[in-house]
């Protein structure tokens, strides 16, 4: 039984996996991204449109990439979570797979639709069964380490997954972004890790205020990615139901259904540092709409990174951290995930 958040053997004994030790890697992952070598892609395409493709954790890299670069690139970019591709997607298509195994079932088929409609194709993985086809293929492939469950490698495959939209011209120079962001993350890694005491750790200080609560995750639309990748984090980590919104759109609905709240739902307010007088109006407005029809007090989460990369990360790494707490607290070790196995082998089994 854990005695309390500090209880650093009670935290050793529950962690079997070593999530927390993933976890306090996640900045030199990003510093190490910044040390590598563009690659040559020996690509002469016009590329009119750009999809990332990827499944759970995996996928969560192509949304922060997507978050953080979209605005630098001239071209429109989304992010696929599906076997199937939309109808635009072709001959001037980059299609990057991100899949931290290589071998998820969705991201294997959506890369050979890809090649079947001859769009430019790429891919960043651990190894599996794309870098085989991509090896096979003479197709630019970058490879992160290995040995990571895939929600942990979330900053490998940013990393790359950066060098790679470099590598092919769409977007300039990533490097000093991934430097700048890691080592925001490091000063803020120093804050959270679980060395430092309830008393100054305002992450362990959130995982108890959610604890026995539903994590209600709100943020603003063009952080979409902090929030989803939080709620991802809660139930995979924590293994707690959470869900998402985004602002300033969750003010003109879901606010409403505040008013008979479930009293066990916490909201979740996670800010850029850099907000506009306008997005901070919206903040003020929501938390102050909140308190009122809902009579509930918001957590709000804050962490000060100033460079556009680590304004994305920042956030994330403070809820990861918030997530692994509140699975501590639960008596639950962070890594396994049987769920998300069971899926897999009924899923794999059914298409047979």
């Amino acid at each position: 039984m854990l005695r309390s958040l500090d209880d650093l053997e009670g935290i050793s004994r529950i962690d079997a996996g070593n999530m927390l030790g993933a976890i306090n890697r996640f900045p030199e992952f990003l510093v190490d991204a910044a040390h590598s070598s563009v690659i040559d892609v020996r690509s002469s395409h016009s590329i009119h449109s750009i999809v990332l493709m990827g499944m759970g954790g995996s996928a969560s890299a192509a949304d922060v990439l997507l978050d953080w670069l979209q605005d630098r690139i001239r071209v429109p970019v989304s992010v696929v979570r599906d076997s199937a591709l939309p109808r635009f997607v072709g001959p001037k298509t980059l299609l990057m797979a991100v899949s931290y195994s290589g071998e998820t079932a969705e991201t294997l088929a959506a890369f050979n639709e890809a090649r079947k409609r001859r769009c430019i194709t790429a891919a960043v993985a651990s190894g599996g069964r794309l870098q085989s086809i991509c090896s096979r293929r003479n197709i630019p492939f970058l490879q992160v380490a290995t040995g990571l469950v895939p929600r942990a490698a979330l900053s490998h495959m940013v990393g790359a997954g950066a060098v790679m939209l470099q590598s092919f011209g769409v977007v300039g120079d990533v490097r000093v972004g991934l430097l700048e962001a890691g080592r925001e993350l490091i000063r803020i890694r120093g804050q959270l890790r679980a060395e430092v005491r309830l008393s100054r750790n305002l992450a362990k200080q959130n995982a108890l205020r959610l604890r026995r609560q539903l994590p209600v995750i709100y943020c603003l639309q063009r952080m979409s990615s902090v929030a989803r990748r939080a709620k991802n984090q809660f139930a995979e980590n924590s293994k707690v139901v959470a869900k998402y919104d985004l602002l300033p759109e969750a003010g003109h609905n879901e606010v409403e259904a505040w008013q008979d709240a479930n009293p066990h739902m916490l909201p979740v307010l996670v800010h850029d540092s850099k907000e506009s007088r306008q997005e901070s109006t919206t903040f003020k407005a929501f938390k102050a709409a909140l308190r009122k029809v809902g009579k509930v007090r918001p957590l709000e989460v804050r962490t000060g990174a100033s460079s556009s990369l680590g304004r994305l990360l920042g956030p994330v790494l403070f809820l990861d951290y918030v997530s692994a707490y509140l699975a501590f607290l639960r008596g639950v070790d962070p890594t396994p995930t049987f769920g998300i196995r069971e899926y897999r082998r009924l899923y794999s089994e059914m298409r047979r």
